[in-house]
């Protein structure tokens, strides 16, 4: 009950950003849900995010970022869309959005027009459309690199996940999974 007071109360006119918008609120309740920490209905509670993110028009997005752009938005659909296959759920992207966004990043690629800190993201999403491999199971590791100022001291970066914890948890994820 909890959870769903909460995306209640989540205003739906803020941005659209995986690092504190619709696309990251979203992803962490996905990630919550494909954990098996939350137990509801996720097409039900993710309703109006999904809609809100279908709102954009990828051929225009000029920020291609993982944070505020459409990285942060292919993170999040690519998430949805892993739970919607493996629990054969509706789909609620419009084949239209997905095309857009397909045909977007592959003028992105085709003009060598590189988002650096999301490529992985995008040829995920790419190999999905192109039905060249299935989904993978989206992992924390997709939002731990959130971008942070390289030129400052480590003393002086946010506490956050987009600052030191951020660089303590990836690195000690790194050296688990190696």
């Amino acid at each position: 009950i909890m959870l769903d007071e909460i995306v209640e109360s989540i205003q739906l006119d803020i941005h659209y950003g995986l690092k504190t918008g619709i696309a990251g609120i979203g992803w962490g309740i996905q990630h919550l849900y494909q954990e098996g920490f939350i137990e509801l209905d996720i097409n039900v509670v993710l309703e109006d995010f999904d809609r809100r993110v279908m709102e954009l028009n990828p051929p225009k997005m000029l920020n291609l970022n993982r944070e505020y752009g459409l990285g942060g938005i292919i993170i999040y659909v690519l998430s949805r869309l892993y739970t919607i296959e493996t629990e054969n759920l509706d789909n609620p992207f419009d084949p239209t959005f997905l095309n857009d966004i397909y045909l977007r990043v592959q003028s992105l690629i085709n003009n060598e027009d590189i988002m650096y800190d999301c490529m992985d993201s995008v040829f995920d999403f790419v190999d999905y459309y192109d039905n060249k491999k299935p989904l993978e199971k989206p992992s924390v590791f997709d939002v731990l690199s959130l971008s942070f100022d390289k030129e400052k001291k480590l003393e002086d970066l946010p506490l956050g996940l987009d600052g030191i914890s951020g660089i303590g948890l990836k690195l000690l994820l790194s050296k688990v999974n190696n």
